[in-house]
């Protein structure tokens, strides 16, 4: 398959390599030429532009960071695909902006699959991501064989527009849980217990979670890197939840917790 991909930050680098790996042709497209400079010297093709890296290739895959910029790739390009190619947008954006691009896709002759992953950098490069699929049964069929080549489970869980949802719940109890990993840590200050030993207990012990489990590894200035990114996920749940479901709770929650973290933008 000829396979592109755009947006080659921390999740979505090392996606290439990886679908290269499994025997695709691979181009790359970025808007800073230094960013594909590792991929051609990898013998990765990097396309010109949008059109070129379109007219290239037949799946494309994209992680950038938000829907105003997966909108703007998406429109620039659609016209120029081969019509049964397909989209597959990995980046955490809104559900209903999912939904309307894969409108705009079957417009084009194309198939498009909403498709969030989680597990950063690390599994993204040992080819063990979680990919969240939001697709037609057809698109998911189709588009299995390729995400294999970066992801480890990979499950559908419903239309374009699932994908999101589901990775946007899985993101926000990231963040409430470490919340309480916070709250937790510092009352363990407060009773005179040492925060490093209280971590190592919590992790091999019942209360565990990842999200207790990071935030004892990072701490508020490692999530503090990262406020952006949660404050954009954490308040998309925000807008697609009925005002009334137990999940708003959990969200001021979050809100708490990041409005103290460090760094914020």
């Amino acid at each position: 398959m000829k396979c592109g991909f755009v947006g080659l930050g921390d999740q979505g680098g090392p996606i290439p390599y990886r679908l290269q790996n499994a025997g695709h042709e691979v181009a790359v497209w970025a808007r800073r030429p230094e960013a594909t400079r590792p991929y051609a010297e990898a013998g990765i093709l990097v396309s010109e532009d949008l059109p070129a890296l379109a007219r290239a290739c037949d799946w494309i895959g994209i992680c950038v960071f938000d829907d105003a910029g997966v909108r703007q790739v998406c429109a620039e390009l659609m016209p120029h695909m081969r019509q049964g190619g397909m989209i597959v947008v990995h980046s955490t954006i809104h559900p209903e902006t999912c939904r309307l691009l894969s409108e705009h896709a079957s417009a084009h002759g194309l198939e498009f699959v909403d498709a969030p992953v989680s597990g950063g950098n690390v599994r993204a490069k040992d080819g063990t991501l979680t990919i969240m699929i939001g697709a037609s049964d057809e698109a998911f069929a189709k588009s299995g064989p390729i995400l294999e080549a970066y992801g480890s489970v990979i499950v559908r869980v419903g239309p374009p527009g699932a994908g999101q949802t589901a990775k946007l719940v899985n993101n926000t109890l990231l963040v409430a849980h470490a919340a309480i990993a916070q709250a937790a840590i510092e009352a363990g200050k407060q009773l005179n217990l040492d925060p490093a030993s209280l971590v190592n207990i919590v992790n091999a012990s019942s209360g565990r979670s990842y999200g207790f489990e990071l935030f004892g590894a990072i701490g508020a200035e490692g999530f503090g890197r990262i406020t952006q990114l949660l404050n954009k996920d954490v308040g998309l749940l925000r807008s697609i939840a009925p005002a009334d479901a137990p999940i708003q709770r959990y969200i001021e929650l979050t809100d708490d917790f990041l409005a103290t973290l460090p760094n914020r933008q």
